[in-house]
């Protein structure tokens, strides 16, 4: 929710971006090692006060004081905590400081989402390990970026995603209760060792241990799309949305849902609302995706251009688009040079094979996808489905 640090919208429109009644407003101060957190809950509809309180800790018990901070508001709303709740808000282990606040500077290059930046973000997650060993949320951190970087960041998928289940499998063996540790493992089976059924149990058991973790319903939504399960896939990717309606990845899953389920008219509106709350740039490729399903070729290059940047994703989605709306040599420019590419450095053969499919040239195609399935090319996954 960092997008509405010096915001100039009320209370009541904050709210009703995140579908909240109530809003939790604060601050947070620190000096040296000591930290200080504010904080005041409020009724949106009648901007009323309902609780309000402080706390001090060394930087080390932060966590504890999440947890704490947490444990009084449910009480103060008269939320009803499951044991196994209440048993994560009594589950929280000193951290060091300085890894601490590694392994925030990993996030802030995580959300990001572009190869660039997720570099980044490992580098701050290992300095946060290398300061605190046995901090998991950490090693789960660093699964999450080793297994994105060959969908955002076009890298090899035989380089990052061994280390990307290694990392998720450590993140559980320190913490066998931690959500994201399980999430994290989830996505690893399912992109990588193409294990459903594994990917399937690991992603409940997350959810089971946080229900309210909204990334990993998102995924899940997406995996069980990619199995034609499209009924429960948009009910979970709904849920994952009411949960964390301003999130970029959420949104995208979201509404992918309803594309892969070839609801084209509800996949619109669904990424309009998502790019209104999340400027994402995978967004604007699976918009165009949907555009071009629906013949709206023009529309869809405007996407597709929006999207150019951080992979060649968006470059062979608009190669695609020139093979089947008939301008051939434009898709054949691009295909020479992203085949010109690949001999120097890595370039998914599922984007070759992408414009290959345009043009019409399926044995072509069918030579790519075999590369990718042989190399575990990341995209190789969607092929029941795109």
């Amino acid at each position: 929710t960092m997008r509405y640090k010096g915001t100039k919208k009320s209370l009541q429109e904050i709210a009703k971006d995140l579908d909240a009644d109530t809003v939790i407003e604060g601050s947070v101060e620190r000096s040296g090692d000591q930290v200080r957190i504010t904080a005041q809950l409020i009724s949106a509809n009648t901007d009323t006060h309902l609780w309000a309180r402080s706390y001090q800790r060394e930087l080390r018990d932060v966590l504890s004081m999440q947890s704490e901070v947490a444990r009084a508001i449910a009480a103060e709303i008269q939320v009803q905590l499951t044991p196994r709740e209440q048993e994560r808000f009594g589950h929280s282990r000193p951290v060091d400081p300085a890894a601490y606040e590694a392994y925030l500077q990993g996030r802030y290059h995580w959300s990001f989402h572009t190869g660039d930046e997720l570099q980044k973000a490992i580098a701050e997650y290992q300095s946060a390990i290398r300061l605190d060993p046995g901090y998991a949320l950490a090693y789960a951190a660093l699964s999450e970026a080793y297994h994105l970087l060959p969908l955002n960041g076009d890298a090899e998928p035989g380089k990052w995603l061994p280390q990307a289940k290694e990392s998720a499998l450590k993140a559980i063996e320190l913490d066998p209760q931690l959500s994201e540790g399980h999430s994290a493992l989830a996505f690893a089976l399912g992109q990588y060792d193409w294990d459903w059924a594994g990917a399937e149990r690991e992603f409940k058991h997350a959810i089971e241990l946080s229900p309210s973790n909204a990334a990993a319903r998102a995924f899940y939504a997406q995996m069980l799309s990619l199995q034609g399960r499209h009924a429960e896939a948009i009910a979970e990717g709904t849920r994952a949305r009411e949960l964390d309606p301003i999130s970029g990845q959420v949104c995208l899953q979201y509404s992918r849902t309803f594309f892969y389920a070839r609801d084209y008219d509800r996949a619109v509106e669904a990424f309009r609302q998502s790019l209104a709350k999340a400027e994402f740039w995978p967004l604007h490729f699976f918009l165009g995706q949907v555009y071009e399903q629906q013949g709206l070729f023009p529309d869809a290059a405007v996407q597709f251009q929006k999207a150019q940047g951080p992979t060649l994703l968006a470059t062979s989605g608009l190669g695609h688009l020139y093979g089947v709306s008939g301008r051939r040599a434009e898709a054949e420019k691009i295909l020479s040079d992203l085949t010109l590419r690949s001999k120097a450095s890595y370039v998914p053969p599922t984007y070759l094979a992408r414009i290959c499919v345009g043009l019409g040239e399926r044995d072509q195609a069918l030579a790519w996808l075999e590369k990718g399935y042989a190399e575990h090319d990341s995209h190789m996954e969607f092929m029941g489905v795109e």
